[in-house]
């Protein structure tokens, strides 16, 4: 039987629109010539429930950097990623493209798998540096790479691609090669990456294409990390990498806040996804063992950002988005047991399910824009968007028309942004994503799963089709698909219809 969170809904929809009842002042559109700086600050496996001001269950951790970004800006209350786990969720944020459309129809890429983004494919980095931006990606890809190989050694790596692990080592792999297919091929003027998740080899450092540390030892993993053995740089340290993007992001903002272009930095960080690896100076600190520890890393990036934003004198002229990749994982695998909630800690605040998951836990995300110049505080946008509509919202921001083959199915939620009073849905329809490939289609309050289960790691019984209404059943507990026949037909030939014309959006 389900764990019911049913008696927590009205508080949780209580503690939002308490949050939203501060008087606004009216806002204006931007102007392309009042084109703002843009930090999209993307987390790894971080849950709703791990920001403070977004729990109403528990307060195991608290986040007071986040919790700003909540009372200081806008919080999109139902924003989903585009799947429930890591890679095609980032090619949908920058493609404003629905991640199954490519080749890739279930799991994630691996430290070694090919490029998932297609050549010459516009991204929302290209999008902004062909108006005028310049843009930067500091962290995590996860998106493929081609690594430079010896030659009798690429036809067996070519035959293994897609493969999660530490296949190839210094005998196949020559590291002191240029590597293809990342960032800077994708409208990054400059990057600093980790080809894959933090607990995935090669673990090293790429600065535009060539590896920072060629110096490498063999990782033989660690009990209780939760990282795979393989090739690691000899100055790659775990507990380390998160304090050095948050430098590296505080340099890059200090020393681009004198220049007259704006700026994108895309900062797409390591946690609190596995290794759980917080800093000594977060030992302890929370109230939910090492992850909550590590959730505090990530709370104390933010707090970097956000003053330097300050003490440079860009704030009001910066919008700062925080998000997640997908909802948080509870469990350390198939039936074993929840690690994190037995803390106390509900790092989805109780929705069902978690990452991989096709139900509310594993794609319904925290997405919170701060940008004190245009956004009253504490204001909170409550209909639907996916991660994917970013393409879309920085096309209207900018004044430019998506071509056919760009942003296909991105909506933009820019009247969200400048217009305190905007109360509309900005779109009808949205499409999610499971770890193994099942679907399921929002419309408005109702959803539907087009398959038995989770389509990850929660074990449930179902019908072979499932129907939820999330305004009365925001935690799924009760199926309603033979109540309401005529819906389930309505929504599967809607979902049919999005994946075969190749679009979604009014092109």
């Amino acid at each position: 039987m389900r764990k019911t969170y049913r008696n927590l809904l009205g508080l949780a929809l209580a503690t939002l629109t308490a949050s939203s009842c501060q008087p606004a002042k009216s806002t204006s559109d931007t102007s392309p010539s009042e084109k703002p700086n843009i930090i999209f600050i993307y987390a790894d496996d971080l849950g709703v429930g791990d920001i403070s001001a977004l729990n109403p269950l528990s307060q195991k951790v608290i986040t007071p950097a986040m919790d700003r970004m909540v009372k200081e800006g806008l919080y999109f209350a139902d924003a989903h990623s585009s799947a429930a786990v890591c890679t095609p969720s980032r090619y949908s944020l920058l493609t404003g493209r629905y991640n199954w459309r490519t080749s890739k129809k279930r799991g994630v890429l691996g430290g070694y798998s090919f490029p998932m983004l297609e050549k010459g494919r516009k991204t929302v980095a290209s999008l902004l540096h062909d108006n005028g931006y310049e843009t930067a990606m500091i962290g995590k890809w996860h998106l493929g790479a081609k690594w430079g190989v010896k030659d009798e050694y690429e036809t067996e790596i070519q035959a293994r691609n897609m493969k999660v692990g530490d296949r190839f080592g210094k005998n196949e792999v020559d590291f002191s090669k240029p590597v293809s297919g990342g960032p800077e091929e994708h409208g990054f003027g400059y990057a600093y990456w980790h080809v894959g998740s933090l607990d995935m080899a090669p673990y090293c450092f790429i600065e535009n294409k060539y590896v920072a540390d060629q110096e490498f030892e063999h990782f033989e993993g660690q009990e209780g990390m939760f990282a795979r053995p393989g090739i690691k740089s000899k100055s790659f340290e775990f507990k380390e990498i998160i304090p050095d993007l948050s430098r590296r992001a505080v340099s890059y903002i200090e020393e681009k806040s004198g220049n007259k272009k704006p700026f994108f930095l895309y900062l797409p960080l390591t946690a609190p996804h596995t290794p759980y690896v917080p800093t000594d100076n977060m030992r302890g600190k929370s109230q939910a063992g090492i992850y909550g520890d590590f959730v505090l890393n990530v709370d104390e990036l933010v707090q970097n950002v956000l003053a330097k934003l300050k003490e440079k004198g860009i704030d009001d002229n910066t919008m700062v988005i925080l998000s997640s990749d997908n909802g948080a994982q509870k469990h350390r695998g198939k039936n074993k047991p929840n690690i994190i909630e037995l803390k106390g800690h509900y790092t989805n605040a109780g929705l069902y399910g978690e990452k991989r998951d096709i139900y509310e836990g594993g794609h319904r995300i925290p997405f919170i824009v701060r940008w004190p110049g245009k956004i009253k505080k504490s204001r909170v946008y409550p209909h639907m968007i996916g991660q994917l509509d970013l393409m879309a919202t920085c096309a209207e921001m900018l004044q430019v028309k998506l071509p056919k083959d760009m942003g296909e199915d991105s909506f933009s939620f820019w009247p969200a942004i400048t217009n305190e009073n905007f109360d509309k849905p900005v779109r009808e329809y949205l499409v999610n994503h499971s770890a193994r490939g099942q679907f399921a289609l929002r419309h408005g309050d109702w959803k539907y799963i087009d398959g038995q289960g989770s389509g990850g790691w929660t074990q449930n019984n179902t019908p072979d089709q499932q129907l939820y209404n999330l305004k009365k059943d925001l935690y799924e507990q009760e199926e309603l698909s033979a109540q309401h026949p005529e819906k389930i037909q309505e929504m599967k030939s809607k979902l049919e219809q999005i994946k075969t014309q190749g679009y979604s959006r009014t092109i």
